[in-house]
């Protein structure tokens, strides 16, 4: 009987320190994205805002009022890109000179 009772202990201490560590870990993760999310939102506020590589396509439409189909225009792809890509994602993945077509799109910004 003390056996059982010692192992039901030990069974939810260890529960118990999982729970915590999965709080902390789920804590931690959601505070890495709100912090950059803000960084990002806050970005616009800036009044010196030029495109950069991070950027998703989606956020370059939006925040600097080019319609997408002018991004693609000047990426010289297809509408078929998901548009929350980022810059740099795409550069690698298409073997473009990222410095070159963030150029190219602050240009076209009027930046």
């Amino acid at each position: 009987m003390k056996k059982n009772r010692k192992r039901s202990v030990y069974m939810a201490i260890v529960i118990i320190l999982l729970i915590v560590a999965l709080v902390f870990l789920f804590s931690y993760r959601a505070y890495v994205h709100y912090s950059t999310w803000n960084k990002h939102h806050n970005y616009f506020k800036n009044p010196n805002q030029k495109i950069e590589s991070w950027m998703s396509l989606r956020m370059i439409s939006k925040g600097f009022s080019i319609s997408i189909d002018e991004i693609f225009g000047v990426m010289g792809v297809n509408a078929s890109i998901n548009r929350n890509t980022a810059l740099d994602r795409f550069c690698k993945e298409y073997r473009e000179n990222c410095t070159e077509l963030v150029e190219r799109l602050n240009t076209l910004a009027g930046k």
